[in-house]
């Protein structure tokens, strides 16, 4: 306790001697709370698909591949979140030989707008979807929040189709939670975008009663993401792995 005492107390003076514009804004109970001052995100509207040979596996994208070439077997199906113009499945391809199959869930306009690329390409290892209530999520061996989860409005609704599905693991990255005890949301200043801060004991501790656990954790700092009202002694970016257990 006095040790993290002390950091917090460092982490306060660094933060007055470093001139970071503050990011973040507000905080709100309730999704529809958030919405009343911001707004969802949005995917860019005329997509094309990022080369393979433009790609780096750096960063958060490393993660999903160093799992896929861990897996026995060679056909891998992934469920994706927010893929935008980079899916993890490009990733993946490029550093592995294994046999991958990519649903992604985007905006209604996104998957509209990158239809006629997929006709040109002719690409059938991926496919986007604007709507996944009608998915059928025991095919799939991963789920993967590539920094998207926060922007759901319906994320515990999601999570609970994953809990009661086959899916052996949950990817969620580049991820803020904050350390209290409650979920709250706030706003991005400059796009008015809202973002979830899940309570990382919250989170924890119904993925845990939902029969998975936590393999892979990397704590990330939020010097550059400050909040003009909540100090970044509360709340972390993480990466997390999680897998069901007994599977």
């Amino acid at each position: 306790m006095i040790i993290d005492k002390i950091l917090k107390k460092i982490i306060l003076i660094l933060t007055n001697l470093i001139k970071v514009e503050n990011i973040f804004t507000g905080k709100y109970e309730t999704y529809q709370d958030a919405k009343v001052d911001g707004k969802e995100l949005h995917a860019k509207e005329e997509p094309i698909l990022t080369k393979l040979s433009d790609l780096n596996l750096n960063h958060r994208f490393v993660i999903a591949p160093i799992l896929v070439s861990t897996f026995d077997k060679d056909d891998i199906n992934i469920l994706e979140v927010g893929g935008g113009e980079n899916p993890i499945i490009n990733y993946i391809k490029k550093s592995s030989d294994k046999k991958i199959y990519s649903q992604v869930i985007e905006t209604k306009n996104f998957c509209k707008n990158i239809g006629p690329f997929f006709d040109k390409n002719k690409i059938s290892d991926l496919e986007y979807l604007d709507n996944y209530k009608k998915i059928n999520f025991d095919k799939f061996d991963i789920v993967y929040f590539g920094s998207s989860i926060q922007y759901m409005k319906d994320s515990d609704f999601f999570l609970d189709k994953i809990f009661s599905s086959k899916i052996k693991f949950i990817l969620i990255l580049d991820t803020f939670f904050n350390l209290g005890d409650k979920d709250y949301y706030v706003l991005h200043k400059g796009n008015k975008h809202i973002n979830k801060f899940f309570s990382y004991k919250s989170f924890h501790k119904k993925i845990f009663e939902k029969n998975f656990k936590c393999i892979f954790e990397n704590k990330k700092t939020v010097l550059n993401y400050r909040h003009d009202n909540i100090n970044i002694s509360e709340y972390a970016i993480y990466d997390l792995i999680f897998k069901r257990i007994n599977s």
